[in-house]
């Protein structure tokens, strides 16, 4: 009998998004940066390869889960997460207006956002190095990763 060889699986895009718990974006990131197979069947529908490279990728949810927990639901006024963090108001404003960050409501005039997005984005924007005019997130609010090799 000849050696036979296993195929990889293929399974649909929002299907691997449930059973991986990432976006459906993610994953496209993903397949445009090469880190995953995909495929075009001709219904037009998109498939990825069901492999161990995709349980590989956190996400953002867990990264907060893992290391910011503690400060999920914790209001922080805007201009108090910008000292706490060495990071601009209008950065941070952005990141709310983007939905990186999420706003909890308001005290006063004072707008309050969720402590444990604000940490995130923050540890994110210093790995990147955060400097104006390069990205920091995609548009889903993971890290940005360029099309192309640095």
């Amino acid at each position: 009998m000849p050696d036979t060889i296993s195929l990889p699986t293929f399974i649909p895009l929002a299907e691997a998004a449930r059973k991986y718990n990432l976006s459906e974006g993610v994953l496209t990131r993903l397949i445009l940066d090469g880190r995953i197979h995909a495929g075009r069947l001709p219904s037009g529908d998109i498939v990825v390869s069901d492999d161990k490279r995709i349980s590989e990728v956190e996400s953002k949810e867990q990264v907060i889960q893992e290391r910011f927990a503690h400060l999920r639901g914790k209001p922080v006024g805007i201009a108090e997460a910008a000292r706490k963090y060495g990071i601009t108001h209008p950065t941070i404003s952005r990141w709310m207006r983007l939905g990186y960050i999420r706003r909890l409501g308001t005290n006063g005039q004072k707008i309050l956002v969720d402590l444990a997005d604000v940490a995130y984005c923050a540890d994110v924007y210093r790995q990147r190095r955060g400097k104006q005019g390069r990205r920091i997130f995609d548009s889903e609010g993971y890290p940005y990763q360029s099309k192309s090799p640095a």
